[in-house]
């Protein structure tokens, strides 16, 4: 056990004394105890930039070098999530550690523009997504505007004309679930005028068949059920709905068929049991869908 410790006049010793009589000395050069502290955290240091960047004492051009990949990593995921401005300065960082990186970091920070560019046409705003576009293809002319296709896209009004639509899409089926039929079938139509050739999917358009009859407007949202059957004639939640609409607007024995085919392929019994239960009363002319009953499937 040490009970004493003392610093010798020059300050670069230290000596303890033990209790087993023995006196031991301590080298505390401070920059050399310094430099070894750097290299057993090394590892450590390439791989969390952030700490070494401020500890300039810990600097040499083999470490910063060393960790320059990992700063290039950091870089690109705040790309990806459009956060250009710190991205261009991680790239520039990266740079700096390590000068033999040949990038031009505006260039490198390109899809971070995309990111910022896709958000605004999503949201409606097609002239600062152009223009979000344009500026990431000037810095990169090989940037992507739509990393979800195989195909690199580089067509500003294209891809704008398409995030736009999908939007409109999205947005409808939103207005549709919150009982606002008239504007979500607006909004849907807005998006095939925005994108003649937009896709719009078989559960995309179930949404609209499925609240526009439970909010008693079936006949209007028809087109909806009878385009999602035709993409999906298969999914028994998309005929589903379909047999709500029909039966609401009176084609009972289509209706009937549509429950029917949902009865014979779902595996839950609960809803099969309730569906059968309004084939059964459809077939003896009587009207299942009461007020209640679709206040109750609104739930």
């Amino acid at each position: 056990m040490v009970y004493h410790v003392t610093f010798s006049p020059d300050g670069d010793t230290l000596a303890s004394a033990s209790g087993d009589g023995t006196v031991r000395l301590w080298n505390f050069d401070q920059d050399n105890l310094t430099k070894r502290g750097c290299q057993w955290l090394h590892d450590y240091f390439i791989h969390h930039p952030d700490n070494l960047a401020p500890l300039t004492v810990c600097h040499t051009e083999k470490r910063l070098a060393a960790a320059a990949p990992a700063v290039i990593a950091q870089a690109e995921q705040l790309a990806q999530a459009g956060i250009f401005t710190t991205a261009v300065k991680k790239f520039e960082q990266a740079q700096k550690w390590d000068p033999s990186r040949d990038f031009d970091p505006k260039a490198k920070a390109a899809p971070a523009l995309v990111r910022q560019g896709r958000d605004f046409a999503q949201n409606g705003k097609e002239e600062e997504a152009r223009s979000k576009f344009k500026r990431a293809l000037q810095l990169n002319p090989h940037v992507d505007l739509d990393p979800s296709t195989k195909e690199v896209e580089s067509n500003v009004s294209a891809i704008t004309q398409q995030l736009v639509a999908a939007a409109k899409v999205e947005e409808g089926k939103q207005l549709a679930r919150d009982s606002k039929i008239d504007k979500s079938i607006q909004a849907f139509n807005k998006a095939l005028e925005r994108d003649p050739n937009l896709e719009i999917s078989a559960r995309d358009w179930g949404v609209l068949c499925w609240f526009g009859s439970l909010h008693r407007r079936a006949e209007d949202v028809m087109f909806a059920c009878q385009k999602a059957v035709s993409l999906a004639p298969d999914n028994e939640v998309i005929r589903d709905s379909r047999g709500l609409a029909r039966a609401l607007t009176g084609d009972i024995q289509g209706a009937i068929d549509d429950f029917q085919f949902y009865v014979n392929r779902t595996y839950n019994e609960e809803r099969k049991s309730q569906v059968q239960g309004w084939i059964e009363q459809l077939q003896a002319g009587d009207d299942p869908f009461t007020d209640e009953v679709l206040e109750e499937l609104k739930n």
